[in-house]
């Protein structure tokens, strides 16, 4: 396949396209509606020895897929291995914060004794947590558990107040393991709550303790209970109107009902479709129903 062969299969449009100019001569940005942040500086690319990096636990997960490392290592393949993302401190050690997988993997052979790294310089943990919150947020393979944890060490005030709040209510977040009432394991959705208004999210976790049992907070029953605490508190308080016609049913109860409801109205999740079902358990017998 010649040179010329190979451009006509390019799907890359090279061409700049952030401004057009309209009929009258005045030129509009596309990219106005957008706000750019300074791109900072670049990083700068080099080969470690793979002794010399590290993963600080503080912001990063611990527990790995031992068969996702394993994968890799066994079908190492450095076409796909590609750059491991790393952060060079102030007393110049290498700090890992993407490729994790990937760096564990060269352990495992000794026929690879350096890695291709991007490096980059940042002052400060809380800084470093930051940039793994933000490059983290862009892909879907690290949990909101690990995203929580990384953010309250970058000292993001919405997870320093969730967390502030979990320790209030003697709760411990966790992403395995520990099924009873004093973990949580729907942090993402706590701190969702959290950044709308904290107030009421507290009032929601209150709530939801009360009908958790023995067993742990269900994200969409926390989310159902708030997002309909919300939609009607300008007219009345859900919970404290009718958090005891609620307390009748057990969350595993509600949670049934909310999977019920989404089942008879096509399969369409959200926070909007959860706060409509728990709606039907507080309409039951009710009346003068309760119109969304």
């Amino acid at each position: 396949m010649n040179a010329d062969t190979n451009n006509r299969f390019n799907i890359l449009d090279k061409l700049d396209k952030s401004s057009v100019t309209s009929k009258n001569g005045v030129v509009t940005r596309k990219a106005d509606r957008y706000e750019w942040r300074d791109p900072q500086k670049p990083g700068k690319f080099l080969l470690i020895a793979k002794h010399q990096l590290n993963i600080d636990g503080r912001y990063q997960r611990d527990q790995v897929s031992t068969k996702k490392v394993m994968d890799i290592a066994s079908g190492w393949d450095w076409l796909l291995i590609g750059a491991i993302s790393v952060i060079v401190r102030q007393d110049g050690t290498f700090w890992v914060f993407d490729g994790g997988h990937r760096v564990r993997a060269a352990f495992r052979r000794d026929d690879v004794q350096y890695l291709p790294c991007m490096v980059h310089e940042i002052e400060t943990v809380k800084e470093e947590a930051k940039a793994f919150v933000e490059r983290n947020t862009l892909t879907t393979n690290v949990s909101s558990f690990d995203r929580f944890n990384a953010s309250v060490v970058a000292e993001d005030p919405v997870a320093k107040s969730t967390m502030e709040m979990l320790t209030e209510f003697g709760l411990k977040p966790v992403k395995g393991g520990g099924s009873d009432s004093t973990y949580i394991h729907c942090v993402g959705a706590l701190q969702k709550c959290v950044k709308i208004n904290r107030e009421d999210a507290r009032k929601t976790l209150a709530f939801c303790l009360k009908i958790v049992g023995d067993d742990f907070i269900v994200g969409k029953v926390l989310l159902g209970m708030f997002t309909l605490h919300q939609h009607f508190k300008e007219r009345f308080d859900v919970i404290d109107d009718f958090g005891h016609k609620l307390e009748k049913h057990s969350q595993r109860e509600i949670e049934v009902k909310i999977k019920q409801f989404i089942v008879e109205c096509g399969g369409k999740g959200g926070e909007v479709m959860f706060a409509k079902a728990i709606l039907t358990l507080i309409n039951h017998r009710l009346k003068f129903k309760i119109e969304w």
